[in-house]
């Protein structure tokens, strides 16, 4: 019970999902309720359910949807960076005050920023993808997607048909 409000735990996850797109049809499939666009209807005008998701937006625990697409496209053009501490050890030898050669091993900690690696930035693509995809859709529900066609060469000008 949150603020006098009761929310179950198939409902609590149901939000989470809405959350992460906005698609309640799919958030509800997600959540495991049968009839995903009905159940979805129906949760979203349940004022506890609204007030859960308020709630869950405010405290900023979970990334909005337009933060992730940020992030995936980010990712994509490998504009994103990373940290990376890497450890190198060192063979050090010295001699001592006294003339006694010493042979010790010194660690280094460097710190690299580094870009996504290609196979990263195909991934963030194909996710990308697959959103756009799911949010453009005909009246029966299947995706138009992305057809890549061969590269067509134009014809010379003679080669052209006279079409006197």
């Amino acid at each position: 019970m949150k603020g006098g409000i009761y929310i179950n735990d198939q409902q609590r996850l149901f939000c989470r999902e809405y959350l992460s797109d906005f698609n309640a049809a799919r958030a509800a499939a997600a959540a495991g309720y049968s009839n995903g666009a009905a159940s979805a209807s129906r949760l979203l005008s349940r004022e506890d359910v609204r007030e859960e998701l308020r709630s869950m937006r405010s405290k900023g625990d979970i990334a909005e949807h337009t933060e992730v697409l940020e992030f995936l496209t980010s990712v994509m053009r490998r504009t994103a960076k990373e940290d990376v501490l890497i450890q190198n050890k060192h063979k050090v030898s010295w001699t001592d005050d006294e003339g006694n050669k010493i042979n010790d091993e010194e660690t280094v900690i460097q710190t690299y920023t580094m870009r996504p690696k290609l196979s990263d930035a195909m991934s963030a693509a194909d996710k990308l993808h697959k959103y756009y995809c799911q949010q453009d859709t005909d009246e029966t529900g299947a995706g138009y997607g992305i057809v890549i066609l061969p590269e067509v060469n134009k014809p010379e000008k003679d080669e052209r048909r006279d079409e006197t």
